[in-house]
């Protein structure tokens, strides 16, 4: 038995080692999954950080949202590690109505250049999402992977 141990011991160590590794890329800091994803084919970086993916476009001449707007929107908001934190269809429904300054910094920024119709992949980095705060089960200094699909906005009333 003393021969058995002492041989699987070694082994049982080198598969936990090897069972580790591939968790490297689920636990990249912000800025390294940020490095990541910017590098990737249609990703567009913006001065802030925060870079995005057009999936879809819609129509430019339709308004887009600014500050004061509601937008009515289809989203899915992921992790990293690719775990669904939040998204419009678990809110009752499959849309969702929500005032543009009252989200976070990323999306703030990304909705005034969308359109109606439009769909992005947007990835925040963790000062332009929750930051130092933990939300749930999203860790604090969490870099963010949301997919928006603007369907409409309601001007606001100094914005009409």
């Amino acid at each position: 038995m003393k021969k058995f141990f002492a041989f699987m011991a070694p082994a049982f160590f080198a598969f936990s080692l090897a069972a580790c590794a591939g968790d490297k890329d689920v636990q990249l800091t912000s800025d390294q999954f940020m490095k990541k994803v910017t590098a990737e084919s249609g990703v567009k970086t913006l001065p802030s950080g925060l870079a995005y993916r057009v999936i879809q476009t819609g129509d430019p001449k339709d308004a887009s949202p600014a500050k004061g707007d509601l937008v009515l929107v289809e989203y899915e908001g992921r992790l990293p590690d690719g775990v669904i934190f939040d998204a419009s269809d678990r809110h009752g429904g499959g849309l969702m109505q929500m005032p543009v300054d009252g989200l976070i910094p990323g999306w703030m920024e990304a909705l005034p250049m969308m359109h109606p119709g439009d769909t992005w992949q947007l990835f925040v980095p963790a000062n332009l999402g929750y930051a130092e705060k933990t939300m749930g089960v999203i860790p604090s200094n969490s870099p963010l992977v949301f997919k928006i699909h603007l369907v409409g906005v309601t001007k606001g009333a100094g914005n009409k």
